[in-house]
């Protein structure tokens, strides 16, 4: 339009028009025109330059980042520090901490200073990767830069510190930043509180709360929220309902959590009266209630023995808009077993589908569970059998609990001992010598093995003649091709012979190998709360990282051995590296195979290929899986 008018757009209109489509996700749209402004002469600044970085690195698409700084530089155009901040806070997201080091070396030369933007990107990094004596020096050396922490950078330290389990240094670190006249905000005060509660240090937590007041800063929901919750674990009941009384009289507004730590402590400390009062007074109000609440209240009664009442509230539920979870089904199905009514808890297990919830491994092993300790054997080991066959929805189930809702190790599902679990990481009807005897003849020796795998592929119903030798034996063998589905997964449940019938029982699950459905990663996340799984490591450090949050955990605390051998490779290795490293199983058998790494196949020119590797697999304790043996 400009240009029509005689008007050519100058570097300012430029930038305008390339932040607003970066800001739309049109990125292709914005290169084009960066180069097009390039190509018509008018030449981009640095604001224009870091605009389109920022972009491409919240893309995740570091690399071409980089590349359009190498073009600034060439162009003669100085990166500045909120450039090279973009950067480092992308590289240091993903993991990749070894280059945004670099990238901060490169930054001393230039003589360009780093702001309190730039480190405090590092300490938060350093911070989740654990590296908290690191975190302190970097914030040692903002101040010997004249650079003073905020109370932003402060808190992470702090949190890291607590989450770490050195409390006494986060507390530290609340004199140091006050001594440096950065006073802490309700923020770091709560993150403080948090983790005293979480040790038990209840009083020290009310310590601080009392501080607060004085220092004038009111606490907030979330402080009354913390610090009630730590009293409800302690079973100081009466303090937490006088905690409740001065916030009401604070004029601080409960929220739905605080409701939801209110009716989970007063129904686990046996308060069911207070908890469907204040249940009540939600309703009356016409708060907005969620199946959380109702979950609640219906695992209270169920312990308490009240199975009639939590039968009458979980049809309430039932009916209205909101529906129970699975994990409301598994506190039902739980506390009718334990009633000696499995038939009435087994109907109830299978009309989950009419409120479209599937079942998950939770549910089947309450049922199971159920089944034994009513004496219904012959019902629980088809009932194993259907689990394992539904293995697929555990994979893609995304059901999991909120805050108030009790976690699976709260829950009475069982003993720990009820059951022990072993994963078998090897195919155990063929040793390892057996399939390396055993090769295919007349498939030319320098022959890609893909290209070997083409040859043998074809339509359904055609046919292929194979010439097999397996030692000195030659087969010939004519096979039908056909589609095949395979079932890397096979179980069964076992009893110790001998034992008694409450003895525990023995869950026996072999993975012979792994396709999309059942990768090593998505399996890890079956086993494990929380953690790091994998890294991909390159020359320049970790490139990828590979960690779970819990949301995909379907047996996270239950015993667990894992078998391994001389096969067990690649992705078994995977998946016995994150469970080891995360202590969350223990390891049986023969050193494993040590395969771990990623290649990249090229094509030459005489028909022949190189295969290059370019990264490998490294466990959560750091160690390279080519080069380790489980």
């Amino acid at each position: 339009m400009t240009e029509e008018r005689g008007f050519e757009p100058d570097v300012i209109a430029y930038s305008t028009v390339l932040d607003c489509l970066c800001k739309k996700g049109l990125l292709k749209e914005a290169h084009g025109l960066f180069f097009e402004m390039i190509k018509k002469g008018s030449k981009p600044n640095v604001v224009t330059y870091s605009i389109l970085i920022d972009a491409l690195c919240k893309q995740g698409m570091i690399s071409k980042a980089e590349d359009i700084v190498g073009i600034m530089t060439k162009q003669g155009i100085k990166p500045n520090v909120v450039t090279y901040s973009i950067l480092i806070d992308a590289l240091c997201k993903k993991g990749m901490i070894s280059k945004a080091e670099n990238i901060v070396g490169t930054m001393t030369k230039q003589g360009i200073k780093l702001d309190v933007v730039t480190y405090s990107i590092f300490i938060d990094t350093l911070c989740k990767m654990g590296e908290v004596s690191k975190a302190e020096v970097v914030v040692d050396a903002m101040r010997k830069q004249g650079i003073e922490p905020t109370v932003v950078t402060y808190s992470t330290l702090i949190d890291s510190l607590c989450k770490n389990g050195m409390v006494s240094e986060a507390e530290f670190i609340v004199g140091t930043m006050r001594k440096q006249g950065v006073e802490p905000n309700v923020i770091t005060y709560n993150i403080l509180m948090d983790s005293l509660c979480k040790i038990s240090m209840v009083s020290e937590a009310e310590d601080i709360f009392g501080r607060m007041r004085k220092q004038g800063i009111e606490p907030d929901v979330v402080t009354y929220n913390t610090l009630m919750q730590g009293m409800f674990q302690l079973r100081r009941v009466s303090n937490a309902y006088e905690l409740w009384r001065k916030m009401l009289a604070s004029g601080q507004v409960p929220n739905l959590v605080t409701y939801s730590i209110f009716l989970d402590g007063s129904c686990k400390n046996g308060k069911l009266e207070m908890a469907l009062k204040v249940f009540q007074d939600m309703w009356n109000s016409r708060l907005q209630l969620d199946t959380i609440f109702y979950t609640i209240l219906i695992d209270g009664l169920c312990k308490a023995g009240h199975i009639e009442v939590a039968k009458e509230l979980f049809c309430q539920l039932s009916v209205s808009d909101l529906k129970p979870t699975v994990y409301t089904y598994c506190i039902m199905i739980n506390g009718l077993c334990k009633e000696g009514l499995p038939d009435e808890a087994y109907r109830l297990f299978k009309s989950m589908g009419d409120n479209d919830c599937l079942p998950n491994s939770c549910c089947y092993n309450v049922m199971i569970r159920g089944f034994f300790r009513n004496d219904y054997t012959s019902k629980a080991t088809p009932l194993l059998t259907e689990m394992v066959a539904s293995h697929d929805h555990f994979i893609s189930d995304d059901s999991h609990s909120s805050i108030g809702l009790p976690s699976d190790e709260e829950q009475d599902w069982g003993t720990e001992n009820d059951m022990l679990l072993i994963l078998c990481l090897f195919d155990t009807e063929d040793s390892a010598e057996e399939r390396k005897s055993s090769s295919p003849l007349e498939v030319p020796a320098y022959e890609y093995v893909y290209d070997a795998a083409e040859r043998l592929q074809g339509p359904e119903g055609s046919s292929v003649e194979l010439t097999v030798q397996t030692g000195p034996e030659i087969k010939h063998l004519a096979l039908t091709q056909a589609k095949i589905s395979l079932n890397p997964v096979k179980s069964r449940l076992c009893e110790v012979p001998g034992s008694e019938k409450n003895y525990p029982k023995i869950g026996y699950i072999k993975l012979t190998s792994f396709n999309q459905k059942a990768s090593g990663i998505e399996t890890a996340k079956i086993w494990l709360d929380k953690g790091v799984i994998v890294y991909i490591c390159d020359n320049h450090g970790v490139r990828d990282i590979y960690d779970t949050d819990g949301s995909s955990a379907i047996a996270a605390s239950e015993p667990l051995a894992v078998l391994v051998n001389m096969d067990t490779a690649s992705a078994s290795e995977i998946l016995t590296g994150a469970l080891k490293d995360n202590k969350r199983a223990v390891l049986f058998g023969e050193p494993t195979y040590g395969k771990g790494k990623i290649q990249s196949v090229f094509q030459l020119s005489d028909g022949s290929r190189l295969a290059v590797t370019v990264s490998h697999y490294e466990t959560p304790a750091n160690n390279n899986i080519n080069k380790v043996y489980f």
